[in-house]
Parts: structure tokens; C-alpha cells; sequence
């Protein structure tokens, strides 16, 4: 009987020391579970932007798509003017010239190069805002998986095919921020 009350005495609840050792394993997995959701966070951001980059870069193939015109004439011959390596800059747009609808205003009459370089215009506004440093360039380029950004596109302006290339940033937690690219090929 005397055995039994103690062994009873013994066990009678946790002690502070165990306590603390449960709440300390308890802590340390949630800190891993938080530095996976930071991680987790992280990657889909990544991925929401390059997918933003994807689409973004079919946005402009669409347009000079419903602009044909704009690329090339009803003889097939190339017309440049989606080309943003344009050295003349007479392709150019330096704001919104009014060729599309805007808020219920009907679009004015463009020229088919107005509609190109309003094209570029909006197209580059969209890039600015929906990827960090996002800009893009559109050009003939034998060689398109070259160039740092639009002031080194690395366009040759040779041969018949477009290149559509878009650049952001990224901030990479080991590098910090790393420059992006994404490379459409198109020939219409």
C-alpha cells in the first residue's frame, strides 16, 4: 500500500522543466513552418511575374497580329513598324496618341503605323507597371536571346523574324536582385 501512495505522489503532474521543453519543440516547428510559407511566398511571387512576362510578351504578338499591316505589306514586304530599334525614331510614340478606345471616347483615325507606335506605347506603360523595372522591346533580330535591356536589346535588325523580348528584376534571397528575360520569337 505504501508503495503504491508514492509511486501515485510521483506522478502526480509535469514539471516546469518539461513544459518548457515541449513549448520550445513547439516553437522551433513553427518557425520552420513559417520560413516555408516566407519561402513558399517567395517562389509564387517569382512565378505570378514570369507568368505576367509570358503574357504580357503574347499581348504585343497579338496586337502586331491585328495590326498585320503594321509588320508587313499586303506584298509581304517588311514594314518595321513595330521595329522599337528604329534608328530614325520616326516609329516612335512619345504618349498616347488616342488610337484606342479610352474610357467610352472612341478611338480617333490612325494611320497604321500610328496604331503600332500607340501599340508600343501602351504596351510598354503595361510592362512598367505590372513588373518590377519591367520593359520590353520588339525588333528583327537574328540572334534574340542576347541583350540586357531596352538601352542593349542586342537587335541586329537582320532577317525576317521579330523578336519580342521583356526584362524585369527579381530579388533572389542569396544574389539580391538578378536581372530576368524572356525571349518570344515571332514572324508574322
Amino acid at each position: 500500500m505504501m508503495n503504491q501512495a508514492m509511486n501515485h505522489r510521483h506522478i502526480q503532474g509535469l514539471s516546469l522543466i518539461e513544459v518548457m521543453v515541449a513549448l520550445m519543440i513547439l516553437s522551433i516547428g513553427l518557425l520552420g513552418i513559417a520560413g516555408l510559407q516566407v519561402v513558399s511566398m517567395r517562389s509564387n511571387h517569382g512565378s505570378y511575374v514570369r507568368g505576367q512576362a509570358i503574357v504580357l510578351t503574347y499581348d504585343m504578338a497579338d496586337r502586331m497580329r491585328a495590326n498585320s499591316l503594321g509588320v508587313r505589306d499586303i506584298n509581304l514586304n517588311a514594314v518595321n513598324f513595330y521595329n522599337s530599334s528604329d534608328t530614325g525614331g520616326q516609329f516612335q510614340a512619345a504618349a498616347n496618341n488616342s488610337c484606342s478606345e479610352s474610357f467610352g471616347t472612341a478611338a480617333t483615325t490612325c494611320s497604321v503605323a500610328q496604331v503600332a507606335a500607340n501599340d508600343r506605347f501602351e504596351w510598354q506603360a503595361v510592362l512598367a507597371a505590372r513588373l518590377p523595372q519591367g520593359q520590353g522591346t520588339v525588333c528583327l533580330d537574328s540572334t534574340p536571346n542576347d541583350g540586357t535591356g531596352v538601352a542593349g536589346a542586342g537587335c541586329d535588325n537582320t532577317g525576317n523574324v521579330y523578336a519580342i523580348k521583356v526584362w524585369w528584376q527579381e530579388v533572389e534571397p542569396d544574389t539580391g536582385p538578378v536581372n530576368k528575360r524572356f525571349v518570344m520569337r515571332f514572324q508574322l
